[in-house]
C-alpha cells in the first residue's frame, strides 16, 4: 500500500451487497479505510459522525436515491467529498445531469471493472488533492493580501497625517504672522518712544500714539492667538481621528471643513471648495476613517482630475434621511472613460504608474467605507465632465466600538 493511502476514508453505498463487497475487496488491496452503507439513510447517518474523502453511490436506491443523498451532502455544506456514481445503461442521462448540478467526480456503468475503478478513485482523489491544495493556497494568499492591505492602509493613515501637518502649518502661519508683525511694529513704536524719553522731550500725541499701538497689537495679537488655537485644536482632534478608529458622537460638516482646511498647501491657487453640510447632521460612527475617504478623494482630483488645469472647483454636498447621509464629492476635473470608471476601485488600477499614482488609495478608500463605515461608494463621471462619489453610511454604525 502506497504511502498516505492508509488515510484516505472510502464509503461505498449501495443497496446490492454483492456489489459492496465486490467493490470493497477491489479497494481494500489499495486503501485501508474502505465502509459500507446499504442505503442512503444509513449513509446520511454515518456522515454525522465522521466525514469519508470519497464517496462510491448507486445511483438507483430504494427510500433515498443516490441523486438524492449526493445533493442533501451538498446542501449540508459538504463541498469537499468526492463522489462517483454507479449507474445501469438506463440510467445515463440521471447521471450526467448530476455531474452538471452537483459536482461529482465520475460516473461508472455496472458491471464495474477492477482497473476501471481503480483508476477512477484515484482520479477522483487526485482532484480533490489539488482542490484542497488550491483551496490551502487561496486561503494563504487571502491572508497575505489581509496583511499587505492592514500595512497599506496604516501607510496611508501615515501619508494623510504627513499631508494634515503640512497643510496646518500653512493655516497657522497666517495668524502668527500677524502676531510677529504686530510685536515688530510695537517694538519699533517702543524704540521711538525710549528715544524720545531720553531726550527729555516725550509728548502727550507720542504717549497716545503708543498706548494705542499697545492697545491694538493686544487686541489682533488676541484674535491671531485665537484663531491658532482654533486651527491646532481641530488639527488635535483631526490627528487622533487619522491614527485611529475610535467610535464616537461627531458632526459631519467638522469632519469634511477638517479635511478639506488641512489640505490648503495641495491646493492649486484658483482651486475654490465649496460645503454644503447641514450642521445638524450628527452621526455615530468612526470620523478618522471617514475622514481618510475624503482625503483620498480629494488626493485623487489633485493627481487625476485637474491634469493640465489651472483652476478647477471642489464640492461636498451631505443629507440624512432614514437614518442614511449621503455625502456626494465632485470636481469639475477631466472626468474619466467608462473603463476607468468601472475600474476605479480595483487594488492597484491607476493611470498614472509613473507619475505618483500606485492605485492603492481610492482600493482603501472602498474598503473602509464597506467594511468600517458599512456603507456604500459610486463613482460617476465622463470625460470633461468631471468627476462624482456618492457615499452613503448610517447615521449610527451597529455592532462595531
Amino acid at each position: 500500500m502506497e504511502a498516505g493511502l492508509a488515510k484516505i476514508r472510502i464509503l461505498v453505498v449501495d443497496d446490492e451487497e454483492k456489489v459492496r463487497s465486490l467493490l470493497v475487496r477491489i479497494l481494500e488491496l489499495q486503501y485501508e479505510s474502505v465502509e459500507t452503507a446499504e442505503n442512503g439513510e444509513v449513509a446520511l447517518d454515518m456522515l454525522k459522525k465522521k466525514t469519508y474523502d470519497l464517496l462510491i453511490v448507486d445511483l438507483n436506491m430504494p427510500k433515498v436515491t443516490g441523486q438524492e443523498l449526493v445533493k442533501q451532502i451538498r446542501k449540508n455544506g459538504d463541498e469537499r467529498t468526492s463522489f462517483i456514481i454507479l449507474t445501469g445503461h438506463g440510467a445515463l442521462e440521471d447521471a450526467y445531469a448530476l455531474l452538471e448540478e452537483v459536482n461529482i467526480s465520475d460516473f461508472l456503468n455496472k458491471p464495474v471493472g477492477r482497473a476501471v475503478l481503480l483508476f477512477s478513485v484515484k482520479r477522483a482523489l487526485r482532484e480533490q488533492q489539488l482542490t484542497h491544495h488550491l483551496e490551502e493556497l487561496v486561503a494563504e494568499r487571502t491572508a497575505e493580501l489581509r496583511a499587505s492591505q492592514a500595512q497599506l492602509i496604516q501607510s496611508e493613515k501615515m501619508a494623510s497625517l504627513g499631508r494634515l501637518v503640512a497643510g496646518v502649518a500653512h493655516e497657522v502661519n497666517t495668524p502668527i504672522g500677524t502676531v510677529l508683525l504686530g510685536i515688530s511694529h510695537l517694538e519699533e513704536k517702543g524704540h521711538a518712544f525710549s528715544n524720545s524719553l531720553n531726550s527729555g522731550g516725550v509728548t502727550k500725541n507720542e504717549l497716545e500714539s503708543l498706548l494705542e499701538v499697545i492697545h491694538d497689537t493686544i487686541q489682533e495679537s488676541k484674535t491671531a492667538l485665537g484663531e491658532a488655537n482654533r486651527i491646532l485644536s481641530h488639527f488635535k482632534q483631526l490627528a487622533v481621528d487619522q491614527t485611529s478608529e475610535n467610535k464616537r458622537e461627531f458632526a459631519l460638516n467638522t469632519v469634511i471643513d477638517g479635511v478639506l482646511s488641512s489640505l490648503q498647501i495641495h491646493k492649486m491657487e484658483k482651486v475654490k471648495t465649496e460645503i454644503n453640510c447641514p450642521a445638524d447632521i450628527v452621526l455615530n460612527s468612526f470620523p478618522g476613517p471617514l475622514g481618510q475617504v475624503l482625503n483620498n478623494l480629494v488626493q485623487n482630483t489633485m493627481l487625476h482630475g485637474f491634469e493640465g488645469k489651472q483652476s478647477g472647483s471642489i464640492g461636498v454636498e451631505a443629507k440624512a434621511e432614514n437614518g442614511i447621509v449621503s455625502i456626494r464629492y465632485h470636481d469639475d476635473g477631466v472626468g474619466m472613460e467608462a473603463e476607468s470608471v468601472k475600474r476605479i476601485f480595483d487594488p492597484f488600477f491607476t493611470t498614472k504608474a509613473n507619475q505618483g499614482g500606485n492605485g492603492i488609495g481610492m482600493s482603501i478608500t472602498f474598503n473602509i467605507v464597506t467594511e468600517v463605515l458599512n456603507g456604500t461608494i459610486e463613482c460617476e463621471s465622463e470625460p470633461g465632465s468631471g468627476a462624482s462619489f456618492i457615499i452613503r453610511i448610517p447615521l449610527i454604525v451597529k455592532g462595531k466600538e
